[in-house]
């Protein structure tokens, strides 16, 4: 229950980071050797991102493509609730609004699934509800 408790603690400190554009606070528990995948089919942007500094340059081009954006967590899942030594498997439900650079808002959600050992994200994946036009739109590849 402890090593549960920890870990819900912690992911909305993480969003929280996001949200104030902060990275580098974003960044502070991944692993070195992390992978992070975002969906869908564009270039640069989706795929998958390995190393923490790969991961660390995707989302500053995140925070420069959204000026403005918020994530609310709506929950958190532990897989396993008794863990103790810091490893696990963690969902998190989120919604995101974000305004981009040509001033389009967007509302999307989807959930993070994130792998932790010993304390360290080793991998994370997120699956977005909606990566059709909308998606497309706000990183600037479709209109609206």
């Amino acid at each position: 229950m402890i090593g549960a408790w920890i870990a819900k603690r912690k992911v909305p400190k993480f969003f929280d980071a996001l949200n104030r554009r902060d990275v580098e606070a974003f960044l502070k528990n991944w692993a070195d050797d992390a992978m992070y995948i975002y969906p869908g089919n564009m270039a640069g942007i989706s795929g998958r991102h390995m190393g923490k500094k790969s991961i660390q340059t995707w989302f500053q081009n995140m925070l420069k493509q959204f000026p403005a954006l918020r994530f609310t967590i709506q929950h958190v899942a532990i897989n396993n609730p008794l863990a103790m030594t810091g490893s696990n498997i963690i969902a998190t439900h989120f919604n995101i609004d974000v305004t981009n650079r040509e001033g389009q808002t967007i509302h999307n959600s989807g959930v993070a699934v994130t792998t932790v050992r010993r304390g360290k994200i080793i991998h994370d994946q997120i699956f977005l509800f909606d990566t059709g036009e909308k998606f497309r739109t706000a990183w600037g590849e479709g209109k609206q």
